[in-house]
Formats: structure tokens, sequence, C-alpha cells
């Protein structure tokens, strides 16, 4: 995740090409709504993976941005480039040079709401603070998954804003992001399922209980 004061952002994933995206690409539907919901069955409302969110990300990022996807599928020799309307329709496909993988930049944010973008811009940093608060919290419960976000003020050096490396566990991606001290200052617990009693008394369904906390 790249960010920059003047453009606006950029996520790059530079891993291959999942087919269901790469098809909803060719048909020009990834940014339509209904299309790209995250949502496989209720329970995923409740997932901290998902963070209750339905999705149709690129969806709303059109309404309030101008947004554009440079992609390539590994079994494409060139990659295209769309850009998309307000409503979340391709305006326009050119084949585009890139790497396997998928860029999606996204710029002028809010601009289509000028009270909001103005006050965007005014509390800035009150802002980017509150990003950094939830991307931490993705970095955490995301794991085998490499996460990195820079920022970049007008032309000077981009700086580091929260980095993970892809572990397998929890504990590892806090020590990532909070530091190896930090870690050593968390107190570890021990799930256990309530009582027949308790469940009796709290009209609980033990079946519907996680069996298995993060570790």
């Amino acid at each position: 995740i790249n960010l920059t004061r003047n453009v606006g952002a950029s996520l790059e994933n530079p891993c291959l090409l999942a087919h269901p995206f790469s098809h909803l690409c060719q048909i020009s539907l990834p940014a339509l709504k209904h299309y790209t919901s995250k949502i496989q069955d209720f329970s995923d409302l409740i997932n901290v993976e998902t963070f209750g969110f339905r999705g149709e990300a690129l969806s709303s990022l059109c309404a309030l941005s101008n947004v554009s996807i440079v992609t390539c599928h590994k079994s494409s020799n060139i990659g295209t480039r769309l850009e998309f309307d307000h409503s979340g329709k391709i305006t326009r496909r050119v084949p585009f040079s890139r790497p396997q993988g998928t860029t999606v930049s996204v710029q002028q944010l809010f601009h289509t709401l000028p009270v909001r973008h103005k006050e965007f811009q005014r509390n800035i940093k009150k802002e980017f603070a509150k990003m950094v608060q939830i991307l931490q919290a993705y970095c955490i419960i995301c794991t085998g998954v490499r996460i990195n976000c820079t920022n970049q003020v007008g032309q000077g050096k981009k700086q580091a804003v929260v980095s993970t490396s892809g572990s397998s566990t929890l504990k590892e991606n806090i020590s990532a992001i909070f530091g190896h001290k930090q870690v050593q200052t968390l107190i570890p617990f021990v799930q256990l399922l309530p009582s027949e009693e308790v469940c009796e008394e709290y009209g609980l369904n033990v079946s519907a209980l996680p069996t298995k906390l993060y570790t």
C-alpha cells in the first residue's frame, strides 16, 4: 500500500491473480455492486478476518474517487489497465505491460463530495491516524499475508508506516507491528468453553461457539 499526499493511494498484490477476479475484469464487472462480496456464508458476518464487511470495496471507492486497476493474470502475456466511472463501469480498457499481479490506484478521494473532501483535507493527520489503526488491526489478524504500507509527502522519501512478513501466527504479527518488547508484556490465557449450566442459564448454544481462538 503506497500513500501519497497529492496523488492518492495504490494497493499492489504481486501474487498471481485469481481466476474469479480475472473473469470479472474480462466481462467488465469487478467494480459493480454485488459482484465482489467476500461473504460466502452467514457466519462470515461475525468473522474477525472479514471485520463484518460485506465487501464491494471497489464499488465504494469508485463512488468516492477516481479508480484504475492494472492487472495481469498468470495465463496472460500482457496486462490490462482498466479505468472506471463513479458507478463502477469500465470507461477505458487498454493493454498494459506489467508483471503478474494486480495494482489498484485511488486518486482524488472524496472529490465527489466537496464538503467531505474539504473536511478530509483539513483533518488529514487525524484521518491518517485512523487509517493506521485499522491497517494495524488487519495486519494482526491476517496470518500468511505480507502487508507493507509506505507514505510519501510531496517529493520526500517514502517512509514505512507498517509492515508484516506473512507470519503464520498472531504473535509474530504483533511483534512485527509493535516490537518484541511489547509481545513480552502480553498475558497468555486458556480458552474454556462454558459449562452446560452456564449455557442453559444464558441461552448459549455450545455448538455455535468458536472451538479455537487465534494463536
